[in-house]
């Protein structure tokens, strides 16, 4: 199970711009990275060893998977050596299974994936793109005319490249950076606006995580 990392954002600045940005990414309440960085729909594919073992079968390395004794049994029916000698050989023993089609259906487009986004399925991309492997969860607004307080938790890591993209977004204001994860092994305290970090401190992760549950309030 994956760490969680607590956040917490204090955006402050022009009014106006406070208000188009509550309307952009925070009018139901709560933040969807999706509204910062939108993910590609088709990258929604189950990372699963069948669809690793099936990409490697039409696309990939085949000759490790030729190993595997999942085959084993196939290989004798259709008359194929064991360790299988080939990728024909390999996917002829795959298409012989009543589950082909849990290896092989997705991964066509998963190939398709990689060559238009650099990866085959959302976690590779989500982990590029936004910093965290998922999404926002547990995430709470409260926003006023001049000020907006966004808290939320993710898992394993600090959504960095995810929080600069919301500030590169909003040139006109200032977001205020807290977080950390929840064993205070690490955590930070910065500024952004227009993408560049400012103010950085020095402080303890247990401090950091205080303020963060008492909303942006120091202890």
């Amino acid at each position: 199970m994956s760490d969680a990392v607590f956040v917490l954002l204090q955006l402050s600045g022009d009014p106006d711009s406070l208000a188009s940005c509550r309307d952009t990414h925070f009018s139901a309440g709560t933040f969807d990275f999706n509204s910062v960085v939108p993910m590609p729909p088709e990258l929604e594919i189950e990372e699963s060893s069948a669809v690793t073992t099936g990409y490697d079968a039409l696309y990939g390395d085949w000759t490790e998977p030729a190993k595997y004794w999942t085959w084993k049994e196939s290989a004798a029916k259709l008359g194929h050596p064991f360790p299988l000698e080939s990728r024909e050989q390999l996917l002829a023993c795959i298409r012989s299974l009543d589950c082909a089609e849990m290896y092989l259906a997705p991964v066509r487009q998963y190939q398709e994936n990689i060559e238009k986004h650099g990866f085959g399925s959302w976690h590779g991309w989500c982990k590029k793109n936004w910093g965290s492997k998922w999404n926002a969860e547990d995430s709470d607004v409260d926003a006023e005319r001049d000020r907006i307080i966004v808290s939320f938790t993710t898992a394993s890591a600090f959504p960095k490249p995810l929080v600069k993209a919301l500030s590169k977004k909003w040139p006109a204001i200032e977001i205020r950076v807290l977080y950390a994860d929840e064993h205070l092994r690490w955590g930070g305290d910065y500024v952004l606006k227009g993408g560049r970090e400012s103010e950085r401190l020095d402080r303890p992760a247990a401090d950091i995580l205080k303020e963060i549950r008492n909303g942006g309030v120091a202890a």
